[in-house]
């Protein structure tokens, strides 16, 4: 509850500092994002709570390079609730800053979520879009794990918007992308599961 109190009044009174580059802080930042994964899979009210203290404590100290994935984390966190306009603003954040930054890896991750919350808010052609573009920057990165998500990310949006020829596509693209791979055992159930069977 404090960390929920402490984060309404961050979002009413954003806290204005100078940017931390501050290792320890920044390596805080990191330890509780990875406790956040952690309880993501074991229990979602310690999600939650981890995920508040993660965002307040990098906004209270600005550590700019960490935020980015804080607020990118935060909008599949608000879209769960359903807070769907926060959500995209936060992802619309993560996205600034990692331009700012310079982060082509995070950009792509920002990219890829902001594009799943479009989609989640019944926008599909923008959601189309970024998730094309995401695609693409995983793509120039060697990222092919990443081009996998995106690319089923992207089928489920093509079949949304009536176009199952773009969408098997895709489909078969993240197959073939995760060839002989760890991930590539879960892409055709995962497929499917989507609704297309890959042949």
């Amino acid at each position: 509850l404090r960390e929920l109190v402490r984060q309404v009044w961050h979002t009413l009174f954003p806290p204005r500092r100078a940017v931390s580059r501050d290792a320890r802080k920044r390596e805080i930042g990191r330890i509780l994002s990875r406790l956040g994964y952690v309880y993501y899979f074991t229990d979602s009210l310690k999600l939650l709570a981890t995920h508040l203290l993660h965002m307040n404590y990098l906004e209270k100290h600005h550590v700019i390079d960490e935020l980015g994935q804080a607020y990118s984390n935060h909008g599949p966190v608000c879209a769960t609730l359903p807070l769907f306009g926060r959500s995209v603003r936060y992802a619309q954040r993560s996205l600034a800053i990692r331009q700012e930054l310079g982060d082509r890896w995070g950009l792509a991750g920002a990219l890829d979520n902001l594009g799943i919350l479009q989609h989640r808010r019944g926008r599909s052609s923008e959601a189309r879009r970024l998730l094309a573009e995401a695609v693409r920057l995983r793509r120039e990165l060697g990222d092919r794990t990443g081009v996998v998500d995106s690319l089923l990310s992207l089928a489920v949006v093509e079949e949304s918007l009536s176009a199952p020829a773009a969408a098997l596509a895709c489909a078969r693209e993240a197959l073939a992308a995760a060839e002989g791979r760890s991930e590539a055992a879960p892409v055709a159930p995962s497929a499917a599961a989507c609704g297309f069977m890959i042949t």
